[in-house]
């Protein structure tokens, strides 16, 4: 993400363009021409918010393509282009004419370079020499007319305005106003095609548990779907709201419980106990090399024979895990308050790139976390959440084999994530990624001294 001077904001140099890139909207100064530049909210949805701020400051109906690297740390250049081709210029701003581009009018040639490249990107993107319908001019429009005849298939009509919400080439999510509840139309591409496949999948098999699809095109990777009624779990939310979220999270897994294979071949990842014990030599095997090659400090890096002992602890419990009784099923390794809706009728789970089949419990403890950093750890509370959440689950073992499992579920949990996830992969060349792995097991190694711990007062 690019910096501002401001600790608040981000600033982007904004490339607006329209009439199919023949004109981009430039600021007059005194030096010459310039791109504006306009400040959003750090660790926003970057399309959502200059979207605003393009129609806020400049009347103006816009929706964005894609960034450019840029040479300073303060600012980042983002392709945008104009929904009207006939709207005017805002004040002190022209809409300049592209077929007559010269250095010497911009008073700034970074800008001026930067509209050369990003010209010759979305040629590029036009003659498909780069992956990515959403990149190419003008694709709004055709997206808009599909989702027009789609919604009238479904009895509804757009109003014409719509919010865009996230944007690159490969990638998109715009929520379309009708004359009823409104449309969310979502694209996917690499890494996370296999979304596509798992949500027309879900919605087929789950209807009662995902938003309502319309329609869906396989060209783009894309769906359309009806906005669900219901509140996302917050801080705010009240108890008895994450009551519903857990308890139909439990009976969407139950509901599931036949179907993992299929579901795997659809894309969700395999997280069963078998799948895993299988990656803990090579997981551990890859620590040990990240651990000697940390140059910090501090925190301190696992031994080799603290990882081997973890290593070893973490194959037992899966093996434990594989014998208890508990089957297989949907799960989320991103089961996050943002990813649920509930409403009074229902709960409705959305993005599945991150879906899953192995043991329910995994995305329970997932989601369990995002509670306590909302809250703390309150004993009481965490009793309640995990009974409303373990009852159904008393339909297929007993309460004591539950509470078992569930002592083996921090640890495991976290290994299932890690050992599961694609940056594993990226690790040797990502400092980023193996500082994260590296922090990852040694969450290992505290839940399983905490594990040690539980057990040792339990015989006591």
């Amino acid at each position: 993400m690019c910096q501002s001077p401001q600790s608040d904001r981000d600033r982007f140099r904004i490339l607006l363009f329209r009439n199919h890139t023949r004109e981009i909207l430039v600021e007059a100064r005194d030096d010459g021409f310039g791109l504006p530049v306009l400040a959003i909210p750090k660790h926003s949805r970057i399309a959502k918010e200059l979207a605003a701020a393009i129609e806020d400051l400049w009347s103006l109906t816009a929706y964005c393509l894609f960034s450019l690297p840029s040479n300073t740390a303060s600012e980042c250049y983002q392709i945008a282009e104009a929904f009207d081709t006939d709207a005017a210029a805002p004040l002190g701003t022209n809409w300049f004419p592209l077929a007559s581009l010269a250095d010497t009018e911009f008073g700034d040639r970074l800008d001026c370079a930067a509209i050369r490249i990003s010209l010759t990107t979305l040629d590029r993107y036009r003659r498909n020499e780069l992956q990515g319908f959403f990149g190419e001019p003008g694709w709004l429009l055709e997206v808009t007319r599909w989702v027009k005849a789609e919604a009238a298939r479904a009895g509804l009509c757009l109003t014409g305005k719509f919010q865009q919400w996230n944007a690159c080439p490969t990638f998109s999510l715009i929520r379309f106003e009708t004359d009823g509840p409104a449309l969310w139309f979502k694209a996917v591409g690499e890494p996370n095609l296999h979304e596509y496949r798992i949500t027309l999948g879900l919605v087929h098999y789950f209807p009662a548990y995902l938003p309502r699809l319309v329609a869906s095109n396989r060209d783009w990777n894309a769906w359309l779907c009806l906005e669900v009624e219901g509140e996302h779990l917050t801080e705010q939310s009240r108890i008895d709201t994450w009551l519903t979220a857990v308890t139909e999270l439990a009976n969407l897994q139950i509901a599931s419980d036949g179907n993992g294979l299929h579901l795997i071949e659809l894309g969700c990842r395999d997280v069963r106990a078998p799948s895993l014990l299988h990656q803990v030599r090579p997981f551990f095997d890859c620590m040990a090399e990240l651990m000697r090659n940390q140059k910090n400090a501090t925190p301190s890096p696992l031994t080799l024979s603290e990882i081997d002992e973890l290593a070893g602890e973490i194959s037992k419990a899966l093996e434990e895990f594989n014998e208890s009784g508990i089957p297989n099923v949907l799960g989320h390794l991103d089961c996050s308050p943002g990813n649920i809706l509930v409403s009074r009728e229902r709960s409705t789970l959305l993005d599945w790139a991150e879906g899953c089949v192995g043991h329910p419990f995994f995305t329970f403890q997932y989601l369990l976390e995002h509670w306590r950093r909302f809250h703390g750890t309150d004993a009481n509370t965490e009793k309640t959440i995990l009974s409303a959440y373990a009852t159904p689950w008393e339909s297929f073992v007993s309460r004591r084999a539950i509470a078992a499992d569930f002592q083996l579920v921090p640890l495991l949990a976290a290994f299932a994530y890690a050992a599961s996830s694609p940056i594993s992969s990226k690790a040797a060349d990502d400092p980023e990624t193996a500082a994260f792995l590296r922090s990852l097991t040694r969450r290992m190694k505290r839940e399983l001294d905490a594990l040690r711990h539980r057990r040792l007062v339990c015989v006591l």
